[in-house]
């Protein structure tokens, strides 16, 4: 199969990076199911594999450090990890906008009239989501607090 994203390129969490039969996890990766993921926001390095050692796969890591510094604004798509829920509401410290990853930390709720578009009611923040949760989620207005 192969790779599915090219060295150098910016990755999130759960990215799929290529087959786990070709690829091997390195550094910021691992394997989930057939595929390789990203564990971390970075950029993409694949190491050549060396044919005389015993796993002849090439590797595949994430390096930190290649961050960029941009603001999360409405009708942008963010991955985010769940830090603590309530009735009401998830909080969410935002990793990536897109496919970038951020410099600075932000911070998100998921309330509970945002979590589906129907029956808003009977939506369960505590069934629905768990502290250390990767989620993807759409951002719906940007508030500024100082």
């Amino acid at each position: 199969m192969g790779s599915l994203m090219a060295s150098g390129a910016q990755v999130c969490p759960g990215d799929r990076l290529g087959d786990s039969v070709t690829f091997a996890p390195g550094r910021g990766s691992h394997v989930h199911g057939a595929y390789v993921c990203a564990s971390l926001v970075g950029t993409l390095q694949v190491v050549p594999a060396d044919h005389a050692a015993p796993d002849s796969r090439t590797l595949v890591q994430v390096l930190r450090g290649s961050k960029h510094t941009l603001v999360p604004k409405p009708g942008d798509i963010v991955t985010g990890k769940v830090t603590k829920i309530n009735s009401r509401f998830a909080a969410v410290d935002i990793l990536c906008v897109g496919r970038t990853g951020l410099d600075e930390k932000f911070q998100g709720i998921i309330r509970q009239q945002d979590v589906r578009a129907t029956e808003i009611d009977k939506v369960q923040i505590v069934a629905s989501f768990r502290p250390g949760d990767v989620v993807r989620a759409q951002v719906v207005r940007y508030i500024h607090v100082f």
